[in-house]
């Protein structure tokens, strides 16, 4: 569990990489927040694929405020994001310690 000074002004965003095209609109849509409180952005498809990646993907949804999902068909798809992405999401965010904003950016089931 992240204790509240472990937690920055992080925003956690989650997509399939088939949808980067509205992740870079979101990016924009940010902008003025990074101006004004110094956000830093942590998106799932950008993090280095490594050995210790789980672990990474773990600490920054855990040390983040807030995720954002952007929800599309092929998202649901992608059995990592929600055996493992999603899961941990849901369950920070049933703590209370983080608030998770789920975009419907394509239709799906």
């Amino acid at each position: 569990m992240a204790s509240p000074e472990t937690i920055s002004n992080k925003i956690f965003i989650s997509y399939s990489p088939q949808d980067a095209e509205w992740a870079e609109r979101l990016r924009v849509h940010l902008k003025p927040l990074d101006r004004s409180l110094g956000i830093m952005l942590w998106e799932a498809p950008k993090i280095a694929y490594s050995r210790d990646w789980p672990k990474t993907m773990a600490e920054s949804i855990r040390t983040s405020k807030v995720a954002i999902m952007l929800i599309s068909a092929d998202d649901l798809a992608t059995t990592h994001l929600m055996e493992q992405d999603m899961t941990l999401i849901l369950a920070v965010a049933e703590r209370q310690e983080l608030k998770v904003f789920p975009i419907i950016i394509r239709p799906s089931l």
